[in-house]
């Protein structure tokens, strides 16, 4: 008669615990990659937003700049809606200055973005020259 190894019993149950740890492991590392990945898109979308913030108030410092000139050398100037083409992040970025001028005041907004991350920026200021 053959006689069996002591150990022999054993083995099975060491390659179980051995997988079950090791299913635990991955489990834990893919959760924390997954983690990771999550985070560094979260960031780079406020980052694309903060650099849109920047440029929307570059924006609007050329409105008012604009309305400015154009309200010094055209008496009647009402305003307009100026649509220049500007890149953001290297791509292509839709933006509007809009500008009213009414009753000595001035108000100018810029908005750049597309929907749903469309940042807008307004300033008043009177017109009139004391």
């Amino acid at each position: 008669m053959a006689r069996v190894h002591p150990n022999h019993r054993t083995r099975p149950r060491r390659v179980g615990t051995i997988t079950i740890c090791v299913l635990a492991c991955l489990v834990i590392v893919v959760s924390l990659v997954g983690w990771i990945t999550r985070d560094a898109i979260q960031a780079r979308r406020e980052t694309k937003i903060r650099l849109q913030m920047i440029q929307t108030d570059r924006l609007l410092d050329a409105g008012i700049l604009r309305a400015a000139r154009r309200s010094e050398n055209e008496p009647e100037y009402q305003g307009e809606t100026w649509t220049p083409s500007l890149q953001l992040a290297g791509r292509d970025a839709e933006a509007a200055v809009t500008i009213r001028v009414a009753d000595d005041e001035t108000t100018v907004t810029a908005k750049m973005g597309i929907a749903p991350n469309i940042t807008s920026k307004t300033y008043t200021f009177s017109s009139s020259i004391q």
